[in-house]
């Protein structure tokens, strides 16, 4: 899958429920995964919540899958990063994780400016299990600090 090439842009007031980050609906030979990102509530000025469920929709078990989430400005910056651990997941089995994401966007004092001067977010998602690594296209976030 060519990463590289696709950008979408997901808007916090429009996520779907059922968005997935894949694009793919079939089962696919050896351990593929799609994800439902959730709807990301806020929690605080730079805090983001939600649920996340991850699917194996290949026809292998994958194990030892570990999620590695890292969220950019638009000027490269890192602003929060993140690996959760999953553990096995079964074919045609899913896995659901809460996440909380403070996101650094900088101090009051200069009003956010890693957030705010540099939007979007950027979040870049690589899913890694014993089998593989399996990488998810760049998605544009934007949210309002």
């Amino acid at each position: 899958m060519d990463t590289s090439k696709s950008c979408n842009t997901i808007h916090e007031e429009q996520m779907s429920h059922k968005t997935q980050l894949s694009s793919v609906t079939k089962s696919q030979k050896g351990v593929y995964f799609e994800i439902d990102p959730g709807v990301p509530t806020s929690c605080g000025i730079t805090c983001r919540k939600t649920v996340a469920v991850l699917t194996n929709t290949g026809d292998k078990n994958a194990h030892n899958v570990k999620v590695n989430l890292d969220i950019h400005n638009s000027a490269g910056e890192s602003v929060y990063s993140t690996q959760e651990q999953l553990g096995d997941i079964p074919s045609g089995q899913s896995r659901s994780k809460e996440i909380t994401m403070n996101i650094d966007c900088g101090s009051v004092l200069t009003l956010y400016s890693k957030c705010r001067k540099h939007m979007p977010l950027v979040l870049k998602l690589k899913i890694v299990f014993d089998e593989g690594v399996q990488t998810f296209p760049d998605y544009v976030y934007n949210t309002k600090f």
